[in-house]
């Protein structure tokens, strides 16, 4: 390289410097910029609530009926309505986060019975509509068939706590 070229290249230096500083900043921004709006925390309480139910109408250790070592699924067991079984079926490993209710009703719409697991939280059910209640609730209505293939409704609600 003569002298001239190292003159030039001494004045370009400093600019190109500059000039990299100043795209990295820029894509740093526009980094930023575009990931306050893509990364969103994903919110799974309702896939969650949707499992218990799921596990509730096709377990043979919960309501599914069960026979010759074959379960049925959305044919329930009204044997298997009562509250420990159901305990024992969620395993409630969810502890104080988690309350079920579940309402059994006849197809003429008369009550057969009503389970309550975790009471306290299931008492939360009226507020899960407001912004700040800190609960978030999931309610289904099945309708099923039970014993000789009669019809029936099972009602169920599962309100569990946020965070």
């Amino acid at each position: 390289m003569n002298k001239k070229g190292y003159y030039i290249l001494s004045k370009e230096i400093p600019k190109m410097i500059f000039y990299a500083f100043f795209i990295v900043v820029l894509a740093l921004v526009i980094v930023g910029i575009f990931g306050m709006f893509v990364i969103r925390k994903t919110n799974t309480a309702d896939l969650e609530n949707h499992l218990i139910v799921n596990r509730l109408l096709v377990s043979s250790n919960c309501l599914a009926y069960e026979s010759n070592g074959r379960v049925f699924p959305g044919i329930i067991d009204l044997n298997k309505f009562d509250e420990n079984n159901l305990k024992n079926c969620l395993d409630f490993s969810h502890g104080e986060k988690v309350g079920v209710k579940l309402d059994f009703y006849y197809f003429d719409g008369s009550l057969y019975e009503s389970i309550e697991l975790n009471d306290p939280i299931i008492a939360r059910y009226p507020i899960c509509g407001l912004k700040n209640s800190g609960v978030k609730c999931y309610f289904t209505r099945k309708y099923v068939l039970y014993n000789d293939f009669e019809r029936g409704i099972l009602d169920l609600v599962v309100v569990s706590k946020n965070g």
